[in-house]
């Protein structure tokens, strides 16, 4: 009976174990990654490519900075440059970068899909992503995941692509509520980050807010 009263409440009440954390897309202190973790934000995520067509200048330095501070959750997104085309080279160029620090970077590796230089022409979009995410999983991680919203990935590839079936999500959905809602998202493989608000500044760095709060706990 106790079993079956605990199965009642957890299907009305699921649980969620909200761990807090930021990414970052400029240059950030050694001590502003303190100040960050001290205020209870647990993981962060930095940019690793520029949607110019480079390794982000900062990258290795943050990775650094973030780890010296006491991070032990470290992942990596890339901004990529469509008009540049070649997505797999860009993961190349990064893996130059990155690989010495492979150990202390979790996966997925991530990809914005915002709104930027995108064709208009959703199937050389959907291509370029296609590719960029195979090459993630071959060279450098596992697993490759998305960052975008609800908007933006319609206008870029389509609302029904099959393709996002490859890739874990990293919602933007800016409403200041650490939860997660997975019900605009069933096309991705997984549910695995939100972004509910930001920029803002902290800490003497700029960042956005995330939570991976019942991303893989609610059933």
């Amino acid at each position: 009976m106790k079993n079956f009263i605990l199965s009642l409440f957890f299907s009305f009440f699921p649980l969620t174990f909200a761990d807090l954390g930021v990414d970052i897309s400029i240059a950030t202190s050694k001590e502003s990654f303190a100040c960050l973790l001290n205020q209870g934000y647990t993981f962060v995520i930095i940019r690793a490519y520029c949607s110019y067509g480079a390794v982000d200048p900062n990258l290795v330095t943050n990775i650094q900075n973030a780890q010296s501070a006491g991070f032990q959750s470290i992942q990596v997104y890339m901004f990529p440059c469509f008009p540049c085309g070649n997505p797999q080279n860009q993961v190349l160029e990064l893996v130059e970068v990155i690989t010495p620090y492979l150990e202390q970077v979790r996966d997925p590796i991530w990809i914005e899909a915002t709104k930027y230089a995108w064709s208009t022409n959703q199937q050389q979009n959907q291509n370029f992503l296609f590719s960029m995410g195979s090459s993630i999983r071959s060279l450098a991680a596992s697993t490759a995941g998305i960052l975008t919203s609800q908007t933006d990935w319609t206008n870029i590839v389509g609302s029904n692509w099959v393709g996002s079936g490859g890739f874990t999500l990293w919602s933007i959905q800016h409403d200041d509520v650490p939860e997660i809602n997975t019900d605009s998202y069933d096309f991705f493989i997984d549910y695995y980050l939100k972004q509910y608000e930001g920029p803002m500044t902290i800490c003497n760095t700029t960042v956005n807010f995330d939570t991976d709060a019942g991303a893989t706990l609610i059933e």
